[in-house]
């Protein structure tokens, strides 16, 4: 019988994702790290610059009533905030601040780091082929779902692990 390569993907998935937030510290709000919805929605703020609660939940899938009561957390301890459409709409839509971008600059680090730190013992083409294969999953689930996920150019990613990312 053929190994059930799809059963095998779902699983490692989930499982994961149960890692992810172990790793990362974000699986609970706690003094002076993100939660994990903080994370998410201050990495979207940062590279596809404001947004609107509807485009934040356009994005993530969310709604827009959970994503209200995420953002006003998120704009309660200063990491983002409320300004008016630069385009003239009336809906008014949330920025990063510079704590924001700072404390994502530095939980964004850790994280590199610690997933850095499990890698470390695996090749550099290994490494190539698993990010190559998350982002080719992530474009397929994003394509059937019809939402995308802004995603930083080269030159970001270049100034985030410098640290300028603000």
């Amino acid at each position: 019988m053929p190994e059930d390569f799809v059963a095998a993907i779902e699983f490692e998935t989930m499982v994961f994702g149960r890692h992810q937030a172990d790793l990362t510290g974000r699986p609970r709000r706690t003094a002076g790290t993100l939660d994990h919805s903080s994370y998410l929605i201050l990495n979207v703020l940062q590279i596809a610059g404001p947004q609107s609660v509807a485009e934040l939940s356009g994005i993530t899938g969310l709604t827009q009533s959970t994503l209200t009561r995420q953002t006003a957390a998120t704009v309660a301890d200063g990491y983002a905030e409320h300004i008016l459409d630069p385009g003239g709409a009336i809906a008014r839509k949330l920025r990063i601040t510079r704590s924001g971008i700072a404390v994502l600059t530095k939980e964004r680090a850790l994280t590199r780091e610690l997933v850095g730190e499990i890698v470390a013992d695996w090749s550099i083409e290994e490494r190539r082929s698993l990010a190559k294969m998350l982002k080719k999953l992530n474009n397929d689930i994003e394509k059937r779902s019809g939402r995308t996920w802004p995603r930083p150019s080269a030159e970001d990613i270049r100034a985030y692990r410098a640290g300028e990312g603000e």
